[in-house]
Protein backbone atom coordinates (compact mmCIF):
# COMPACT_ATOMS: atom_id res chain seq x y z
CA UNK A 1 0.00 0.00 0.00
CA UNK A 2 2.81 2.40 0.90
CA UNK A 3 4.52 1.79 -2.44
CA UNK A 4 1.28 2.49 -4.30
CA UNK A 5 0.71 5.74 -2.43
CA UNK A 6 4.31 6.79 -3.06
CA UNK A 7 3.94 5.99 -6.77
CA UNK A 8 0.72 8.05 -6.99
CA UNK A 9 2.36 11.01 -5.22
CA UNK A 10 5.35 10.86 -7.59
CA UNK A 11 3.01 10.82 -10.59
CA UNK A 12 1.08 13.82 -9.24
CA UNK A 13 4.26 15.80 -8.53
CA UNK A 14 5.86 15.13 -11.91
CA UNK A 15 2.56 15.68 -13.68
CA UNK A 16 2.15 19.04 -11.93
CA UNK A 17 5.70 20.09 -12.80
CA UNK A 18 5.19 19.07 -16.44
CA UNK A 19 1.88 20.96 -16.62
CA UNK A 20 3.43 24.01 -14.95
CA UNK A 21 6.28 24.01 -17.45
CA UNK A 22 3.82 24.05 -20.36
CA UNK A 23 1.71 26.93 -19.06
CA UNK A 24 2.17 30.26 -20.89
CA UNK A 25 3.54 32.13 -17.90
CA UNK A 26 6.24 34.68 -17.23
CA UNK A 27 8.12 34.91 -13.93
CA UNK A 28 10.31 37.88 -13.02
CA UNK A 29 12.19 38.92 -9.90
CA UNK A 30 13.02 42.55 -9.22
CA UNK A 31 15.04 44.71 -6.84
CA UNK A 32 13.60 48.10 -5.98
CA UNK A 33 14.33 51.29 -4.11
CA UNK A 34 12.75 54.69 -3.73
CA UNK A 35 11.22 57.43 -1.65
CA UNK A 36 8.94 57.05 1.38
CA UNK A 37 6.61 59.94 2.24
CA UNK A 38 4.60 59.86 5.51
CA UNK A 39 0.87 60.41 4.89
CA UNK A 40 -1.32 60.04 7.97
CA UNK A 41 -1.45 62.99 10.37
CA UNK A 42 -0.88 60.51 13.21
CA UNK A 43 2.78 60.08 12.21
CA UNK A 44 3.41 63.76 11.47
CA UNK A 45 3.07 65.06 15.04
CA UNK A 46 5.59 67.33 16.74
CA UNK A 47 8.04 66.00 19.30
CA UNK A 48 5.76 67.41 22.02
CA UNK A 49 2.57 65.93 20.59
CA UNK A 50 0.44 64.23 23.22
CA UNK A 51 -1.23 61.80 20.85
CA UNK A 52 0.82 61.39 17.64
CA UNK A 53 4.18 60.03 16.52
CA UNK A 54 6.91 62.49 15.47
CA UNK A 55 7.85 60.54 12.32
CA UNK A 56 7.18 63.09 9.61
CA UNK A 57 10.47 63.08 7.68
CA UNK A 58 10.57 61.73 4.15
CA UNK A 59 12.84 58.72 4.00
CA UNK A 60 13.48 55.62 1.87
CA UNK A 61 12.25 52.12 1.08
CA UNK A 62 14.05 49.16 -0.51
CA UNK A 63 12.80 45.72 -1.40
CA UNK A 64 12.25 42.88 -3.80
CA UNK A 65 9.28 41.54 -5.72
CA UNK A 66 8.47 38.34 -7.59
CA UNK A 67 5.82 38.55 -10.31
CA UNK A 68 4.08 35.57 -11.92
CA UNK A 69 2.20 36.63 -15.04
CA UNK A 70 -0.34 34.48 -16.88
CA UNK A 71 -0.09 35.50 -20.52
CA UNK A 72 -3.68 34.51 -21.29
CA UNK A 73 -5.22 36.91 -18.74
CA UNK A 74 -4.37 40.50 -17.70
CA UNK A 75 -3.58 39.53 -14.08
CA UNK A 76 -0.20 38.90 -12.45
CA UNK A 77 0.35 37.48 -8.99
CA UNK A 78 3.01 39.08 -6.80
CA UNK A 79 4.97 38.47 -3.64
CA UNK A 80 7.17 41.12 -2.07
CA UNK A 81 9.45 41.97 0.85
CA UNK A 82 9.99 45.68 1.54
CA UNK A 83 12.02 47.55 4.16
CA UNK A 84 10.44 50.91 5.00
CA UNK A 85 12.23 53.51 7.12
CA UNK A 86 10.39 56.27 9.01
CA UNK A 87 12.10 58.83 11.21
CA UNK A 88 11.90 62.17 12.95
CA UNK A 89 14.13 64.36 15.09
CA UNK A 90 14.10 67.57 17.08
CA UNK A 91 16.24 69.57 19.49
CA UNK A 92 15.10 69.33 23.10
CA UNK A 93 16.41 71.21 26.13
CA UNK A 94 17.24 68.90 29.06
CA UNK A 95 18.55 70.48 32.27
CA UNK A 96 19.41 73.58 30.27
CA UNK A 97 21.35 71.64 27.64
CA UNK A 98 20.20 71.40 24.01
CA UNK A 99 20.11 67.79 22.86
CA UNK A 100 19.11 66.35 19.50
CA UNK A 101 16.47 63.66 19.93
CA UNK A 102 15.83 61.11 17.16
CA UNK A 103 13.04 58.58 16.78
CA UNK A 104 13.03 55.84 14.14
CA UNK A 105 10.47 53.25 13.07
CA UNK A 106 11.37 50.41 10.71
CA UNK A 107 8.62 48.47 8.95
CA UNK A 108 9.43 45.21 7.16
CA UNK A 109 6.48 44.30 4.94
CA UNK A 110 5.98 40.76 3.61
CA UNK A 111 2.98 40.49 1.31
CA UNK A 112 1.15 38.71 -1.47
CA UNK A 113 -1.25 40.22 -3.96
CA UNK A 114 -2.10 40.83 -7.59
CA UNK A 115 -1.66 43.35 -10.38
CA UNK A 116 -4.26 44.06 -13.05
CA UNK A 117 -2.87 45.17 -16.39
CA UNK A 118 -4.90 48.10 -17.70
CA UNK A 119 -3.67 48.24 -21.30
CA UNK A 120 -1.89 45.53 -23.34
CA UNK A 121 0.63 47.93 -24.84
CA UNK A 122 3.89 46.52 -26.27
CA UNK A 123 6.37 48.56 -24.19
CA UNK A 124 4.62 50.57 -21.47
CA UNK A 125 2.13 48.44 -19.52
CA UNK A 126 0.22 50.36 -16.82
CA UNK A 127 -1.38 48.45 -13.96
CA UNK A 128 -3.13 48.77 -10.62
CA UNK A 129 -2.14 46.59 -7.68
CA UNK A 130 -3.19 45.45 -4.25
CA UNK A 131 -1.57 43.27 -1.59
CA UNK A 132 -2.21 41.96 1.89
CA UNK A 133 0.87 42.51 4.06
CA UNK A 134 2.22 41.30 7.35
CA UNK A 135 4.21 44.21 8.78
CA UNK A 136 6.95 43.79 11.36
CA UNK A 137 7.83 46.89 13.40
CA UNK A 138 11.06 47.77 15.17
CA UNK A 139 12.69 51.06 16.11
CA UNK A 140 14.50 53.11 18.69
CA UNK A 141 14.80 56.54 20.24
CA UNK A 142 18.04 58.19 21.30
CA UNK A 143 19.86 61.42 22.16
CA UNK A 144 23.04 62.51 20.46
CA UNK A 145 24.80 63.25 23.77
CA UNK A 146 23.57 60.13 25.63
CA UNK A 147 22.00 62.13 28.47
CA UNK A 148 19.39 59.38 28.46
CA UNK A 149 20.21 55.88 27.28
CA UNK A 150 18.91 54.66 23.91
CA UNK A 151 15.57 52.86 24.13
CA UNK A 152 14.15 50.24 21.78
CA UNK A 153 10.68 49.47 20.49
CA UNK A 154 9.35 46.08 21.52
CA UNK A 155 8.96 43.97 18.38
CA UNK A 156 5.42 44.21 17.03
CA UNK A 157 3.53 42.99 13.98
CA UNK A 158 0.33 44.18 12.31
CA UNK A 159 -1.70 43.20 9.26
CA UNK A 160 -1.86 45.84 6.55
CA UNK A 161 -2.98 46.65 3.03
CA UNK A 162 -1.14 48.28 0.13
CA UNK A 163 -2.78 49.76 -2.97
CA UNK A 164 -0.74 50.93 -5.92
CA UNK A 165 -0.60 52.16 -9.48
CA UNK A 166 2.36 51.68 -11.74
CA UNK A 167 3.74 50.67 -15.08
CA UNK A 168 6.04 48.02 -16.46
CA UNK A 169 8.50 49.18 -19.10
CA UNK A 170 9.64 46.32 -21.32
CA UNK A 171 12.06 47.24 -24.09
CA UNK A 172 12.34 44.59 -26.85
CA UNK A 173 15.60 42.59 -26.79
CA UNK A 174 16.69 44.36 -23.57
CA UNK A 175 17.87 41.91 -20.88
CA UNK A 176 15.95 43.58 -18.03
CA UNK A 177 12.65 45.39 -17.63
CA UNK A 178 11.72 48.29 -15.36
CA UNK A 179 8.84 48.86 -12.99
CA UNK A 180 7.68 52.24 -11.66
CA UNK A 181 5.08 52.13 -8.90
CA UNK A 182 3.41 54.50 -6.44
CA UNK A 183 1.94 52.58 -3.52
CA UNK A 184 -0.17 53.74 -0.56
CA UNK A 185 0.54 51.58 2.49
CA UNK A 186 -1.83 51.06 5.43
CA UNK A 187 0.81 49.48 7.68
CA UNK A 188 -1.30 48.86 10.80
CA UNK A 189 -4.77 48.45 9.37
CA UNK A 190 -5.74 45.81 11.95
CA UNK A 191 -4.52 44.67 15.37
CA UNK A 192 -3.92 48.04 17.04
CA UNK A 193 -3.16 47.77 20.77
CA UNK A 194 -2.35 50.02 23.72
CA UNK A 195 -0.28 49.02 26.74
CA UNK A 196 -0.34 50.95 30.02
CA UNK A 197 3.06 49.54 31.02
CA UNK A 198 5.14 52.29 29.43
CA UNK A 199 6.91 54.87 31.54
CA UNK A 200 6.08 58.56 31.19
CA UNK A 201 6.55 60.38 27.89
CA UNK A 202 7.11 64.02 27.07
CA UNK A 203 4.86 63.80 24.07
CA UNK A 204 3.30 60.52 22.98
CA UNK A 205 5.83 59.31 20.48
CA UNK A 206 9.05 60.54 22.01
CA UNK A 207 11.37 60.43 24.98
CA UNK A 208 10.54 57.11 26.62
CA UNK A 209 12.24 56.92 30.01
CA UNK A 210 12.65 53.13 30.12
CA UNK A 211 14.83 50.61 28.27
CA UNK A 212 11.97 49.66 25.94
CA UNK A 213 8.58 50.92 24.84
CA UNK A 214 5.51 49.70 22.94
CA UNK A 215 4.07 50.82 19.61
CA UNK A 216 0.81 51.80 21.34
CA UNK A 217 -1.11 52.51 18.14
CA UNK A 218 -4.57 52.13 19.70
CA UNK A 219 -6.26 54.82 21.75
CA UNK A 220 -5.45 54.98 25.44
CA UNK A 221 -8.62 53.63 27.12
CA UNK A 222 -7.99 55.91 30.10
CA UNK A 223 -7.90 59.08 27.98
CA UNK A 224 -11.17 60.13 26.35
CA UNK A 225 -9.31 62.54 24.04
CA UNK A 226 -6.97 59.91 22.64
CA UNK A 227 -7.40 58.24 19.24
CA UNK A 228 -6.02 55.36 17.18
CA UNK A 229 -2.76 56.07 15.39
CA UNK A 230 -2.69 55.01 11.73
CA UNK A 231 0.74 54.42 10.22
CA UNK A 232 0.12 55.22 6.56
CA UNK A 233 2.79 56.17 4.05
CA UNK A 234 3.36 56.52 0.32
CA UNK A 235 6.25 54.83 -1.47
CA UNK A 236 7.52 55.79 -4.94
CA UNK A 237 9.60 52.88 -6.19
CA UNK A 238 11.74 52.04 -9.22
CA UNK A 239 12.50 48.35 -9.83
CA UNK A 240 14.83 46.52 -12.14
CA UNK A 241 13.34 43.14 -13.14
CA UNK A 242 15.11 40.00 -14.31
CA UNK A 243 13.37 37.21 -16.20
CA UNK A 244 13.34 33.82 -14.47
CA UNK A 245 10.92 32.00 -16.78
Amino acid sequence: MFKRITFIIVLIVFGSVSLFAQLPINITAGLSGGLLIPQSSDIKGSINSVYDYPLGKSSYAIGGKVRVGLLAIPISFIGHVTYNALSGNSTIKISGIDSKYSLSLKVVSVGVGAEYNLLPLPIVKPYISGSLDMNFFSGNSKYDNDLISETNLNSTNRMGLALGIGSLIEIPFFPVSFDIEAKYNFANLTGKEFSNNDASFNGFGGIPQSSSYNLNDAANPNDSKDHNRSINFLTLMLSVNFNIL
